[in-house]
């Protein structure tokens, strides 16, 4: 069996897992045999393969599956997911509808997009876990020459479908981000650096909105109105950990927050129209919408 196919029933079985929450050998071999007639590859496996499988999955994604005893059914066993393994979860949807879009291009629409620079990340992992300094050149938008930078890198940080390095910066000591998509070359030194323990990246970014932390500046409680039609898309996509439903109305609703006003933040609010409105603080909505009319 080639390696593609090997992936792809990975794929099948989690796949199969998640929809039926639990679901019994047979059921399963079923599946995979109607996958094989639908894809035109052969998934069909004995229950000893079937094992190899599981043990595959867990130690490659995290992901266990065990059996229920009482009713002879497989299932994921939910404490082995956290924020990663439900990406990687994801993931495996998004990898077997490409799979099976393959050569029906008409039926997935795809977003137009330039590279997203993760071809840099597993080298930018393995320089984080063992603590090597990196250079990279890296091009800002609106400019034409890339600049080289030496850092210390910590970790990456994903926001609005974009990964950033988290690093220092070797010659200033200054805390940076930098877009991977903006990367235009990465070199991964020999040179080992000391890692500051004061420096976490979660803490880091604990009251920020984005990946802009004006570091002198302090959280704040903030309070927004937003038209009622908002509310689903806030309790599935907070904008923040801090997030409370305060009021919820037949047309509006109340949120607070309690984080730093930064840029990011002004431009998410300011996109939402006049679907929102800052309330507090006075001094922030005076700025956004002047003295307070809006």
């Amino acid at each position: 069996m080639s390696t593609r196919e090997q992936l792809l029933r990975y794929l099948l079985i989690v796949r199969k897992l998640r929809q039926s929450k639990r679901t019994s050998a047979k059921d399963l071999f079923r599946f995979l045999r109607d996958e094989s007639e639908l894809q035109g590859y052969d998934f069909d496996i004995s229950v000893r393969t079937l094992q190899r499988n599981f043990k595959d999955i867990e130690s490659i994604f995290g992901i266990v599956i065990k059996c229920d005893r009482s009713t002879q059914q497989y299932y994921i066993y939910e404490d082995s997911l956290d924020d990663m393994n439900n990406r990687l979860l994801e993931t495996f949807d998004l990898i077997y509808a490409l799979n099976v879009a393959e050569k029906k291009t008409p039926y997935l629409i795809l977003e137009k997009r330039a590279d997203a620079g993760t071809e840099y990340m597993h080298g930018l992992i393995y320089a984080i876990q063992n603590q090597k300094i990196i250079t990279i050149s890296h091009l800002k938008f609106f400019e034409d020459t890339p600049t080289v930078r030496e850092l210390q890198p910590y970790a990456l940080k994903e926001f609005k479908g974009r990964w950033y390095i988290f690093a220092v910066e070797t010659n200033t000591k200054a805390i940076k981000n930098f877009g991977l998509d903006r990367i235009k070359k990465l070199d991964i030194s020999n040179k080992k650096f000391s890692k500051n323990t004061d420096i976490d990246a979660e803490i880091y970014y604990k009251d920020c909105f984005g990946i802009i932390n004006p570091e002198n500046q302090p959280p704040e409680k903030i309070v927004l109105w937003f038209d009622r039609s908002q509310a689903g898309y806030l309790e599935t996509l907070p904008l923040h950990h801090s997030q409370k439903f305060e009021q919820v109305a037949d047309n509006y609703i109340i949120v607070t927050y309690f984080m730093k006003i930064t840029y990011d933040l002004e431009r998410e609010i300011l996109s939402y129209g006049h679907h929102a409105k800052v309330l507090e603080p006075a001094w922030w909505r005076d700025v956004l919408y002047g003295n307070g009319v809006y």
